[in-house]
C-alpha cells in the first residue's frame, strides 16, 4: 500500500482541457469533519476519515471543490504502482451508485 500523500501527485483532471487560466487553490489530505460526495465513486465520504479535498479556479464554472473518499483516495496514491488499476475500478463504481 502507498502511502497517502502519493494520492496529491495524481492529476483526476489530466487529460481534460481547461482553459489557461484554471488553477488549483488547494490540494491537501484532511479528516473529513461531514457527509460529503465523493467526486470519483460517487459515494458517501464519512466524517472522521482521511481523504484529499481539491479546490479549483475554473474560468467557465468558478470556484470548485473536489472531495475524494478514503479508498479512492488510496487508489490514487497506488495509482503510482498499480498503473491505474485500483482509480479506474474506483471510478467504475460511479455508475453503480448512480443506477
Amino acid at each position: 500500500m502507498t502511502s497517502l500523500s502519493e494520492a496529491l501527485k495524481y492529476n483526476p483532471f489530466e487529460g481534460d482541457f481547461g482553459d489557461q487560466g484554471d488553477r488549483e487553490m488547494s490540494d491537501k489530505l484532511v479528516k473529513f469533519r461531514k457527509v460529503n460526495q465523493c467526486h470519483v465513486c460517487g459515494g458517501n465520504v464519512e466524517p472522521g476519515t482521511t481523504g484529499r479535498s481539491l479546490a479549483m479556479l475554473w474560468q467557465t464554472d468558478g470556484m470548485m471543490t473536489y472531495r475524494y473518499c478514503a479508498e479512492c483516495t488510496q487508489a490514487q496514491a497506488d495509482s503510482w504502482t498499480d498503473n491505474g488499476k485500483a482509480i479506474c475500478a474506483r471510478y467504475r463504481l460511479r455508475s453503480k451508485v448512480r443506477a
